[in-house]
């Protein structure tokens, strides 16, 4: 038999296999995020980018709506102001390049904690 009909087959995918890897992977998993949560300053990494960059936009246009000042999302040096407040000086701008809709989940993130609204994202959108 040759190579790729071998891999055509599939019968080298057996459920011992399969969970090898889902466990190795699991493991990677922690292992990174552990090391994320180790390095990390308050609520940033080592780079000073906060945990969960990608979020803390959504996170603080949710504190900026809260606030009453939900326009200033989209005024980008009242949006890094806004960041700066939360993550510290040496954050860089990560801007609101979302529609307004978006608020609706922003907004009740933002009355959490942000390392519990992170927690939370994470999960709903992994």
């Amino acid at each position: 038999m040759r190579f790729w009909d071998h891999i055509r087959q599939g019968d080298w995918v057996t459920f011992e296999r399969a969970r090898l890897w889902a466990v190795a992977l699991l493991i990677a998993y922690a292992i990174a995020i552990a090391g994320l949560f180790l390095t990390a300053h308050g609520l940033n990494d080592y780079q000073d980018r906060p945990l969960g960059s990608d979020f803390s936009n959504i996170y603080t246009a949710g504190i900026q709506a809260n606030a009453g000042h939900a326009a200033d999302i989209y005024v980008p040096p009242k949006h890094l102001a806004a960041e700066r407040a939360i993550f510290g000086a040496k954050t860089p701008f990560y801007g609101w390049h979302y529609p307004p809709f978006l608020l609706l989940l922003a907004t009740p993130l933002a009355r959490l904690p942000y390392l519990a609204a992170l927690f939370v994202w994470q999960a709903l959108t992994f």
